[in-house]
Protein backbone atom coordinates (compact mmCIF):
# COMPACT_ATOMS: atom_id res chain seq x y z
CA UNK A 1 0.00 0.00 0.00
CA UNK A 2 1.19 3.18 -0.94
CA UNK A 3 1.31 6.54 1.20
CA UNK A 4 -1.77 7.83 -0.90
CA UNK A 5 -4.06 4.61 0.34
CA UNK A 6 -3.51 3.22 -2.91
CA UNK A 7 -2.57 -0.45 -3.17
CA UNK A 8 -0.56 -1.91 -6.02
CA UNK A 9 -0.66 -4.94 -7.80
CA UNK A 10 2.90 -6.12 -9.26
CA UNK A 11 2.71 -8.72 -12.06
CA UNK A 12 5.95 -10.85 -11.71
CA UNK A 13 5.60 -12.55 -15.55
CA UNK A 14 3.00 -12.33 -17.83
CA UNK A 15 1.27 -15.37 -18.67
CA UNK A 16 -2.44 -16.61 -19.26
CA UNK A 17 -3.26 -13.30 -17.37
CA UNK A 18 -1.48 -10.23 -17.80
CA UNK A 19 -1.75 -6.72 -16.70
CA UNK A 20 -4.54 -5.39 -19.39
CA UNK A 21 -7.16 -8.53 -17.60
CA UNK A 22 -5.76 -6.91 -14.12
CA UNK A 23 -6.73 -3.70 -15.14
CA UNK A 24 -10.04 -4.61 -16.92
CA UNK A 25 -11.42 -6.76 -13.48
CA UNK A 26 -10.51 -3.27 -11.65
CA UNK A 27 -12.35 -1.56 -13.90
CA UNK A 28 -15.58 -3.42 -13.68
CA UNK A 29 -15.30 -3.70 -10.00
CA UNK A 30 -15.07 0.11 -9.50
CA UNK A 31 -11.91 -0.15 -7.93
CA UNK A 32 -8.79 1.38 -10.63
CA UNK A 33 -8.61 4.00 -8.56
CA UNK A 34 -7.89 1.94 -5.28
CA UNK A 35 -4.99 -0.30 -7.30
CA UNK A 36 -2.45 0.00 -9.74
CA UNK A 37 -1.42 -2.41 -12.29
CA UNK A 38 1.99 -2.71 -13.12
CA UNK A 39 4.42 -5.35 -14.73
CA UNK A 40 7.34 -6.26 -12.99
CA UNK A 41 9.42 -6.95 -16.25
CA UNK A 42 9.36 -4.44 -19.01
CA UNK A 43 11.80 -5.64 -21.33
CA UNK A 44 11.48 -8.39 -23.05
CA UNK A 45 12.40 -10.30 -26.70
CA UNK A 46 10.17 -10.74 -29.71
CA UNK A 47 8.68 -14.33 -30.46
CA UNK A 48 10.70 -14.46 -33.38
CA UNK A 49 14.26 -13.79 -31.97
CA UNK A 50 15.96 -16.41 -30.72
CA UNK A 51 16.29 -16.66 -26.86
CA UNK A 52 18.98 -17.41 -24.40
CA UNK A 53 16.50 -18.10 -21.80
CA UNK A 54 12.93 -19.04 -22.31
CA UNK A 55 11.79 -16.52 -19.47
CA UNK A 56 13.24 -13.61 -22.22
CA UNK A 57 10.31 -14.74 -24.40
CA UNK A 58 6.50 -12.77 -24.52
CA UNK A 59 4.92 -15.50 -23.51
CA UNK A 60 6.68 -17.99 -21.10
CA UNK A 61 5.73 -21.54 -19.61
CA UNK A 62 2.47 -20.95 -17.40
CA UNK A 63 0.28 -23.74 -16.33
CA UNK A 64 -3.26 -24.70 -17.56
CA UNK A 65 -4.64 -24.02 -14.33
CA UNK A 66 -5.07 -21.06 -12.34
CA UNK A 67 -1.91 -20.59 -9.91
CA UNK A 68 -1.53 -18.02 -6.79
CA UNK A 69 1.33 -17.25 -4.69
CA UNK A 70 0.44 -17.38 -1.07
CA UNK A 71 2.47 -14.72 1.02
CA UNK A 72 3.78 -16.04 4.21
CA UNK A 73 0.60 -13.87 6.41
CA UNK A 74 -1.84 -16.00 4.35
CA UNK A 75 -0.30 -19.43 5.78
CA UNK A 76 1.98 -18.87 9.04
CA UNK A 77 0.90 -19.73 12.61
CA UNK A 78 -3.07 -19.63 12.14
CA UNK A 79 -5.33 -22.69 12.36
CA UNK A 80 -7.75 -23.24 8.96
CA UNK A 81 -11.19 -22.94 9.20
CA UNK A 82 -13.36 -25.79 7.85
CA UNK A 83 -14.36 -23.38 5.20
CA UNK A 84 -10.54 -23.26 4.04
CA UNK A 85 -10.26 -26.78 4.41
CA UNK A 86 -13.37 -27.53 1.77
CA UNK A 87 -11.85 -25.51 -0.60
CA UNK A 88 -8.39 -27.07 -0.29
CA UNK A 89 -9.98 -30.07 -1.90
CA UNK A 90 -9.30 -29.09 -5.37
CA UNK A 91 -6.01 -27.49 -4.55
CA UNK A 92 -2.60 -28.58 -5.77
CA UNK A 93 0.14 -27.51 -3.28
CA UNK A 94 3.16 -27.00 -4.64
CA UNK A 95 5.32 -26.41 -1.26
CA UNK A 96 8.72 -25.27 -0.66
CA UNK A 97 10.34 -26.54 2.55
CA UNK A 98 7.45 -27.95 4.46
CA UNK A 99 5.93 -24.62 4.64
CA UNK A 100 2.33 -25.90 3.64
CA UNK A 101 2.65 -28.93 4.92
CA UNK A 102 -0.01 -29.20 7.79
CA UNK A 103 -2.28 -28.11 4.45
CA UNK A 104 -1.35 -31.45 2.78
CA UNK A 105 -3.87 -33.74 4.04
CA UNK A 106 -6.82 -31.49 2.97
CA UNK A 107 -5.34 -30.80 -0.65
CA UNK A 108 -6.20 -32.36 -3.60
CA UNK A 109 -2.71 -33.37 -4.07
CA UNK A 110 0.55 -31.97 -2.91
CA UNK A 111 3.98 -31.66 -3.88
CA UNK A 112 7.54 -30.21 -2.23
CA UNK A 113 10.30 -28.87 -4.50
CA UNK A 114 12.22 -28.98 -2.10
CA UNK A 115 10.93 -30.37 1.86
CA UNK A 116 14.93 -29.76 3.02
CA UNK A 117 14.54 -26.01 1.87
CA UNK A 118 17.32 -26.01 -0.95
CA UNK A 119 16.62 -23.94 -3.76
CA UNK A 120 19.02 -25.56 -6.15
CA UNK A 121 16.85 -28.78 -5.75
CA UNK A 122 13.73 -26.39 -5.82
CA UNK A 123 14.80 -25.34 -9.38
CA UNK A 124 15.49 -28.79 -10.30
CA UNK A 125 12.06 -30.03 -9.55
CA UNK A 126 9.60 -26.59 -10.76
CA UNK A 127 8.52 -27.36 -14.35
CA UNK A 128 8.57 -31.20 -13.90
CA UNK A 129 5.89 -30.40 -10.68
CA UNK A 130 4.05 -28.12 -12.86
CA UNK A 131 3.30 -30.15 -15.73
CA UNK A 132 2.49 -32.84 -12.87
CA UNK A 133 0.19 -30.46 -11.26
CA UNK A 134 -1.42 -29.64 -14.64
CA UNK A 135 -2.31 -33.33 -15.03
CA UNK A 136 -3.80 -33.89 -10.98
CA UNK A 137 -7.40 -34.97 -11.33
CA UNK A 138 -9.92 -32.49 -10.44
CA UNK A 139 -7.36 -29.76 -9.92
CA UNK A 140 -8.92 -26.66 -10.00
CA UNK A 141 -6.16 -24.50 -8.55
CA UNK A 142 -2.25 -24.64 -7.91
CA UNK A 143 -1.13 -22.61 -4.33
CA UNK A 144 2.69 -21.83 -3.74
CA UNK A 145 4.16 -20.23 -0.74
CA UNK A 146 5.52 -16.94 -1.71
CA UNK A 147 9.69 -18.31 -1.74
CA UNK A 148 11.49 -14.83 -1.49
CA UNK A 149 10.27 -13.62 1.52
CA UNK A 150 10.51 -17.09 3.21
CA UNK A 151 14.43 -16.77 2.26
CA UNK A 152 16.49 -20.04 1.42
CA UNK A 153 19.06 -22.01 2.93
CA UNK A 154 21.46 -21.38 -0.32
CA UNK A 155 19.96 -17.91 -1.70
Amino acid sequence: MTEDGVGNIVVLRQGAVAVGDFERVLRKAGLEDIFTVEAAIHKTTAEHVATVAPGQAIRHYAPHIPSFLLSPEGFECRELTEEEKSALSSVVLIDYGKRLSSWRPYSCAYRDLSASNDSAEAAKNVFDTLRWAEQVEGATRIIFPEISALGTQDA
